[in-house]
């Protein structure tokens, strides 16, 4: 909660103060030249053995340097400086043992520092701060384009004797993933999907995606759900222990669970749907949202098997952005709507040569 509260209160100020930032902006400079201005942001730490980062970082900025070559916008920056950052979190894949990675995960980040000539001095400055920003992800194939089933863990309060078959079946749930429907093949190797991401990756190595039938997703949820009914059965009897203690007795303790009301969508499926591909579709009119109409997001497993294990944790494997190239019409409409600034980032990503963006991947 604190946390949550700290955010809203960093964005609130944030707001008050854009419109002194743009207050102290006399007109943009779009025809200064600027320039590609790599910085090393990799925190000095322990997270991973020296050599190895050293190794990552090079491979990073040796990525970072195709992009300058081969997309227009940085090639030769105008009207801003274009900062690149490079990051590595400590944790080197997510939090779920159903995902096993082996590349490094980083992100080159670039920031467009727009020219402007500043009202209170008069002269040339530059956009430093709250300036627009664009990001690419290194090895982490699953994110933005998936979501990984979870649910409540064990809690401090539950009957001690579930806590293991609880985190057995919480663990075999988070197995499974709704992915985004694939948009477009551009060439072998890089993929769009409809969500507004786009993954390049080795298209030699075996799918990262395995397709899940209804009857594994609609058991692993049973197997979940039946666990957490026990618990919420022994929870709610000494609760009514409690109330009538007190001379309290509900009107109606009648419930039906989450696990009774999955059992009756499974029942409900043809042994022919039940080994069908697997669907989830959010808003459903079902409480699993899983069925065969090809409709929402696929279900799906992760498959370890696309890294390749013989390559050094620092070679680049997959990456991941946000592909969502803007028309003329948005490109222009921002450029009204900004104090006359130009939609870098949006021109980056029109310029982003995806079809030869294969050539960023490490491959034997």
């Amino acid at each position: 909660m604190k946390t949550q509260s700290t955010a809203i209160l960093i964005i609130a100020i944030l707001i008050l103060l854009q419109p002194s930032l743009f207050a102290q902006i006399d007109h943009f400079l779009p025809d200064k030249a600027g320039e590609w201005k790599p910085v090393n942001r990799f925190v000095n730490d322990n997270c991973t053995v020296l050599t190895e980062k050293s190794a990552f970082l090079a491979t990073m900025m040796s990525k970072a340097e195709w992009i300058h070559r081969n997309n227009e916008v940085v090639a030769k920056p105008v009207g801003f400086d274009a900062q690149v950052n490079f990051t590595q979190p400590c944790h080197l894949v997510v939090n779920n043992s159903a995902y096993r990675g082996h590349g490094y995960l980083g992100e080159i980040g670039i920031h467009f520092q727009l020219f402007f000539l500043n009202s209170d001095t008069r002269e040339e400055d530059v956009w430093e701060n709250y300036c627009p920003t664009f990001s690419l992800d290194i090895n982490n194939p699953i994110r933005d384009i998936s979501n990984h089933y979870d649910e409540t863990g064990f809690q401090s309060g539950d009957p001690p004797q579930f806590k293991q078959p609880l985190e057995k079946a919480l663990e075999n749930l988070k197995k499974y993933y709704n992915v985004s429907p694939v948009e477009k093949e551009v060439v072998p190797g890089v993929r769009i999907y409809t969500n507004g991401y786009l993954l390049v990756f080795n298209p030699d190595r075996p799918e990262y995606w395995i397709p899940v039938t209804v009857k594994e997703v609609m058991e692993a949820k049973l197997a979940y759900y039946k666990v957490k009914k026990e618990i919420d059965e022994i929870k709610n009897s000494k609760a009514l222990k409690e109330w009538a203690k007190l001379g309290f007795v509900p009107e109606n303790n009648v419930r039906v669970s989450v696990y009774e009301m999955i059992k009756n969508e499974y029942d409900s499926f043809t042994p022919e749907e039940l080994n069908s591909h697997a669907y989830y579709k959010g808003g459903d009119e079902t409480v699993s949202g899983i069925s065969t109409r090809e409709e929402g997001w696929p279900v799906m497993r992760f498959n370890p098997e696309c890294w390749d294990r013989t390559l050094p944790p620092s070679a680049v494997q997959f990456i991941s952005m946000i592909y969502k190239p803007r028309s003329k019409y948005e490109l222009d409409d921002f450029y009204k709507s900004n104090n006359n600034a130009y939609d870098y980032v949006g021109l980056f990503v029109n310029a982003m040569p995806v079809e030869k963006m294969g050539e960023l991947i490490k491959k034997k």
